[in-house]
């Protein structure tokens, strides 16, 4: 018990200052290392833009080494010829040229190319937009997760308010109880089950204080936050949104479709024409004799043009379109459920706030009957065993009252998650 009371009080010296439920919302975005990451991944995005440029506009420069001995036997005594005799023995001259010495500078520049830049630089723009949306989304999942924390975390706030008050009541009711003790108008054993009632619900006090610290750490763990100088959490109530035409949930599907376009165009490049141009200069032989005259310069264009591949573009093509198709049945199938959701919330929505109208009701006629309950007892009309069962009747339904409350505020969070 001990150890409970001293977390209690340390819990409690952490947590000071008032925070509202948008504070931790905040936190939360702030926090969470999926948006981080994917705040990071715009500044990939910026250096993919800048590898496409290298990679498509800028030049290819390279230095090139080669050699390449290609010796002949039974050649009048030379192991290096461009034009042995008959009689020689080695590689035919028309493949090796009896041998290789180069050490060349290269440039290579793709011209032509802007179709291959366009459907890259798109494919970057798209999974920017991507992640934009997947952040959104991140955003949203985080509100509803963080409210409902909050919500459940205020339920077992207001709990150790009930818990106080009737704690309260029933230390006033001893001090009286002792006073009508003392004057005969009370039985003993009333005053010891009243003491006995005191201790149970010190008790249970100690547990509601426990449950609220317990659903605070939870809170300040699914914001990302360690003990801090926040507070007792503030009061909250939740509105239902305006019925939404077009949800932002069903954006991922457009840019998945978007996203599957682009795939289909961006392997279709390889299809248009190849065209680069060349240069190079250096030392480029195929004898060691007069090497030193071998510098020079070569310059040209290279074409490259597919004409058939056995139809592999038309292939890819038809397996794009059946993909694009499966996404628009995954779109309608999750337009279904987030109807399906969004019509069974209002229905529950409606259904508890009926029921806190029938309790409200319920715990003012209540009031008046501990009211009564208590000036009869201080009377001696009431014994003190009917007194405790109306409180606790009461208290019981105060419970009911609040739980049934913080579910009509949960289900009101749920319906705006699904009306986005």
């Amino acid at each position: 018990m001990r150890k409970i009371i001293l977390f209690i009080f340390l819990i409690s010296g952490v947590i000071q200052a008032q925070a509202n439920l948008n504070f931790f919302i905040q936190a939360a975005y702030k926090n969470n290392p999926q948006l981080k990451e994917l705040d990071d991944s715009f500044l990939n995005s910026k250096l993919e833009m800048s590898i496409i440029h290298a990679d498509n506009i800028l030049p290819k420069i390279s230095l090139s080494a080669n050699v390449m001995f290609a010796p002949y036997f039974n050649n009048d005594g030379k192991f290096l010829s461009t034009d042995p005799n008959p009689n020689a023995i080695g590689y035919d001259i028309g493949i090796t040229n009896g041998g290789n010495y180069s050490a060349l500078l290269n440039v290579d520049k793709a011209i032509f190319n802007g179709g291959i830049i366009d459907a890259l630089q798109e494919q970057v723009a798209i999974k920017d937009n991507s992640s934009k949306n997947t952040i959104t989304l991140t955003k949203h999942d985080l509100e509803k997760q963080v409210t409902d924390q909050y919500l459940q975390a205020y339920l077992a706030l207001k709990m150790c308010d009930l818990e106080k008050d009737v704690l309260s009541i029933l230390k006033n009711e001893s001090s009286l109880s002792d006073r009508l003790a003392a004057n005969g108008l009370l039985k003993e054993s009333d005053r010891l089950l009243l003491n006995i009632e005191i201790d149970n619900q010190s008790n249970a006090l100690v547990n509601a204080e426990t449950q609220y610290n317990a659903n605070i750490v939870q809170l300040l763990s699914l914001c990302g936050l360690g003990n801090m100088e926040a507070a007792k959490i503030d009061s909250v109530s939740l509105a239902v949104t305006e019925e939404k035409s077009n949800s932002l949930f069903f954006n991922k599907y457009a840019l998945d479709s978007l996203a599957l376009v682009n795939q289909q165009a961006v392997a279709e490049t390889k299809y248009l024409p190849q065209i680069s141009l060349f240069f190079n200069t250096g030392l480029n032989a195929v004898e060691l004799e007069g090497m030193q005259r071998k510098f020079g310069f070569s310059t040209g264009i290279n074409f490259a043009l597919p004409i058939f591949d056995g139809g592999q573009k038309s292939l890819t093509r038809q397996q794009n379109e059946i993909s694009i198709k499966s996404v628009s049945y995954y779109k309608e199938y999750f337009r279904t459920q987030v109807n399906n959701m969004k019509s069974g919330s209002l229905k529950k929505i409606q259904s508890l706030k009926k029921n806190l109208g029938s309790m409200d009701l319920q715990v003012k006629n209540y009031e008046k009957v501990i009211s009564i309950s208590e000036k009869e007892l201080n009377q001696g009309f009431l014994s003190m065993v009917d007194y405790l069962t109306i409180l606790k009747n009461f208290i019981d339904l105060k419970k009911t009252q609040l739980a049934t409350w913080i579910d009509y505020q949960l289900e009101i969070n749920n319906y705006n998650y699904w009306n986005w």
